[in-house]
């Protein structure tokens, strides 16, 4: 069995005095047991995740703590963290905890993390009045209370067993509200009206059905990046585009940039319109119009009808004339090749050169090109090469 000892702290301080040590990393030592380390009194961060530690007890008494990670170990309360006064982030990650106790004592805490335990019940969360971030994904939470986290910007409750939204009144300041992956099937409360600093919510897989549960959210001017999928609502197909109508701020749904279904409407309202009758009747069809801000617009068909004809039209008009030049180059081509080769083939007659002759401009006489001595057909090659012979591995001079 490993132990984290006191001697065991110089060594991993390299010599230091432990009663100087300010910052401990003991991670993946395969530690089971903390000893009392409570002369380490001016340890303020401590670090001893990916271990195999099942009780808190050794450092309990650490009251300078501000810093504790005790994530990816075996420990199943929390007991004793009361003691730590001066705690400002705390995370106990991927543990076997099922109960946390009264939490009211840590006031400077600012940043919770408990995901992946087996928590079913959490109390005095409503005395921490500086967090502002509290991860509790993964767990057995039926229902929990946030009343009075005004400075909370960070909320993560997804994969739990909650069947209503929390209460949110109070956290002005909230930014991220994380709920996929629960039980939710009532109303969005009226009360998420007070979130106006609201950037992301991520509701996908719950129990939702219509888009009317979720109405309020048309009120919450700041939400950019909204989830919903997983749930009943979004079978139907028309779902998203309601949603970007209601929601003018939205930049991202459902992962997908807004962008992406301004470009899937325009499409399938193109392939709708190309089955429309020529008839007098007008319908309207859903056009997304591709700005940020903008919501959506409703126009008549026969405009968008006779808009797509004209730039169809259009289309055509040009990739006509491309292949009527293509047409023309490749004829114009056609008849040079023609008379230069088929016809000199057939005759053995080669169009002449023109002859290079000295010229005179101004009293001033231009060199003329050198004339190149066309071999006779029997003549042999070793003629090029001023008797140079191949086999001799001598380098040709024509080359």
């Amino acid at each position: 069995m490993k132990r984290l000892t006191l001697p065991k702290v110089c060594d991993l301080a390299n010599g230091q005095d432990v009663r100087e040590v300010k910052v401990l990393s003991a991670s993946s030592k395969d530690i089971e047991v903390v000893d009392d380390i409570s002369p380490c009194v001016e340890l303020v961060k401590l670090n001893l995740s990916q271990n195999s530690i099942s009780s808190i007890d050794g450092f309990r008494y650490c009251s300078s703590l501000t810093w504790l990670d005790v994530s990816h170990n075996q420990v199943e309360s929390l007991v004793g963290i009361q003691s730590l006064v001066n705690l400002s982030v705390l995370n106990a990650g991927h543990n076997k905890i099922s109960v946390i106790g009264n939490l009211s004592t840590l006031k400077a805490l600012k940043a919770l993390i408990l995901n992946n335990n087996e928590i079913s019940s959490i109390k005095g969360l409503s005395s921490l009045s500086n967090l502002n971030s509290l991860v509790l994904s993964h767990n057995q939470l039926e229902t929990i209370s946030v009343k009075k986290l005004s400075l909370l910007t960070k909320l993560s409750l997804s994969h739990n067993l909650l069947r209503a939204f929390p209460n949110m009144t109070d956290c002005h300041q909230l930014k991220e509200l994380r709920l996929n992956s629960n039980k939710l099937f009532s109303t969005i409360p009226s009360s998420i009206e007070s979130n106006q600093r609201l950037e992301l919510l991520d509701i996908g897989n719950n129990l939702l059905d219509n888009w009317g549960l979720c109405s309020v959210l048309c009120k919450v001017t700041s939400l950019q990046n909204l989830n919903l999928n997983g749930n009943k609502m979004c079978a139907n197909d028309g779902i998203c585009v309601e949603v970007l109508r209601d929601i003018p701020s939205l930049e991202i749904l459902n992962g997908r940039k807004r962008n992406y279904y301004n470009k899937s409407v325009t499409a399938e309202m193109r392939t709708k319109v190309e089955t429309v009758s020529s008839g007098t009747e007008i319908h309207t069809l859903p056009l997304v119009i591709d700005t940020p801000s903008s919501t959506e617009a409703y126009i008549p068909v026969k405009k968008v009808k006779k808009k797509v004809k004209e730039e169809m039209n259009s289309f055509e008009e040009m990739t006509l004339k491309k292949k009527k030049k293509r047409q023309r180059d490749s004829d114009a081509l056609e008849d040079e090749f023609s008379e230069r080769y088929s016809i000199n083939a057939i005759t053995g007659i080669h169009p002449a050169k023109k002859k290079h002759k000295e010229k005179s401009v101004s009293g001033v006489v231009s060199v003329s090109k050198p004339k190149r001595k066309r071999l006779k057909k029997d003549t042999d090659i070793s003629a090029l090469t001023d008797g140079v012979d191949f086999g001799t591995g001598q380098r040709p001079q024509w080359f």
